[in-house]
């Protein structure tokens, strides 16, 4: 995982070449929330909220989805790959109910 400092360089980066969009993906690690929690207002003071923070951290709890809108993302994306369930449950080793309760978590938070 990239340390705060990386991350926020690489922020300075994307606003010295005039993008004022921040896009992060991770896998689905508990420990992202937090982190990226912290650097988003950072990241909206250096754009002066003049900026898209784009997250894509996997399937997370509910209050975890308000904890990063409240701290300033703009947008989330949960992947949803198949409606099969078994197929789901065997690619991502979780039950597809719990894929579809995210999904809705994810919806109630905005």
């Amino acid at each position: 995982m990239m340390s705060e400092d990386t991350i926020l360089q690489v922020t300075e980066t994307i606003k010295a070449n005039d993008g004022n969009i921040v896009f992060f993906q991770a896998g689905e690690v508990p420990q992202t929330t937090k982190l990226i929690g912290r650097i988003i207002p950072k990241i909206g003071n250096l754009f002066n909220d003049d900026v898209e923070i784009l997250l894509n951290l996997g399937l997370k709890k509910r209050d975890e989805y308000a904890y990063l809108r409240d701290q300033g993302a703009t947008s989330y994306i949960l992947k949803h790959e198949t409606s099969d369930p078994e197929l789901d449950e065997r690619l991502r080793h979780q039950s597809y109910t719990e894929r579809i309760q995210g999904i809705r978590n994810l919806r109630e938070t905005k």
